[in-house]
C-alpha cells in the first residue's frame, strides 16, 4: 500500500510540473517569440470535471488491498455572496473489480456533495493553477458481490464521505485538465468484521468551465 502511494504521489508530481513546464517554453527552437499564453478561466465559474479513477481499497481489515477502476463525474457551483472562493461540490462516479477473490466481485455507486474552497496562490510561465480542496458526504451503493446477511446478499447501500483535493491547469477559457486530484472515501458498507472501508481514490482527466 505505501510503495502504491508513494509511486502514485511521485508520477502526479512529475506529470504536474512537466505540464507547467512544457505550458511555458517558446514556440521553435528558432528562438521566436514565446507563445501567448491560454486565458485562465475566471473565478466564479460553475465548473464540470470528467476524470478517470483509480481505487486503492479493501473489503474489511482482514483482506488485501485490490484496485477498482471506474469514472466520475463532478462539478461546482460558486457561492461568492458566502465567501470568496468557496463552492458547493458534488461528485459522482463508479467503480468495478471483478475477481478479488475466487468467486467474489464488486461494483460501487456513489453519490457525494459538499464544499469546495479553490485556491489559485501563483502563476507559473503564464500558467495558473488551480488548486482544491473538499469535504463531500452522501451515500454509496454496491453491488455484484457478497454481503453478509441472513442469508447473504448482493447488495448494501451506505453512508459515503469524501475529503482531499486536486490540482486543475486551464488551457483556456473553457476547457482545462485536471492534472490530479487525491481523495479519501470513507464507506460503512457491511462484512464480516468492523463494517468499516477507508480507501484512497486518484484521478485525473479534463474539466469544462461555464
Amino acid at each position: 500500500m505505501k510503495k502504491i502511494m508513494r509511486s502514485s504521489v511521485m508520477l502526479a508530481t512529475i506529470l504536474t510540473l512537466a505540464l507547467l513546464s512544457a505550458a511555458g517554453q517558446d514556440s521553435g527552437a528558432a528562438g521566436g517569440p514565446a507563445p501567448k499564453p491560454a486565458p485562465a478561466p475566471p473565478a466564479g465559474k460553475i465548473d464540470i470535471g470528467v476524470t478517470y479513477t483509480y481505487k486503492i481499497a479493501k473489503i474489511a481489515t482482514t483482506t488485501t488491498h485490490f484496485g477498482l477502476q471506474g469514472a466520475s463525474l463532478d462539478g461546482s457551483i460558486p457561492l461568492p455572496r458566502l465567501m470568496k472562493n468557496l463552492s458547493v461540490a458534488f461528485d459522482i462516479s463508479g467503480e468495478a473489480k471483478n475477481s478479488i477473490e475466487p468467486g467474489v466481485n464488486l461494483k460501487q455507486f456513489s453519490f457525494v456533495a459538499g464544499p469546495r474552497f479553490t485556491m489559485r496562490p501563483f502563476r507559473f510561465d503564464g500558467v495558473t493553477p488551480v488548486f482544491y480542496a473538499q469535504g463531500l458526504i452522501g451515500a454509496v451503493h454496491a453491488s455484484n458481490s457478497v454481503f453478509p446477511a441472513i442469508p447473504p446478499t448482493s447488495s448494501a447501500n451506505s453512508l459515503a464521505i469524501q475529503a482531499g483535493g486536486g490540482i486543475n491547469l486551464p488551457m483556456g477559457q473553457h476547457v482545462g485538465l485536471r492534472a490530479v486530484a487525491f481523495d479519501y472515501t470513507g464507506t460503512r458498507l457491511p462484512n464480516n468484521t468492523n463494517s468499516i472501508q477507508s480507501d484512497c481514490r486518484i484521478s485525473s482527466g479534463f474539466t469544462f468551465h461555464f
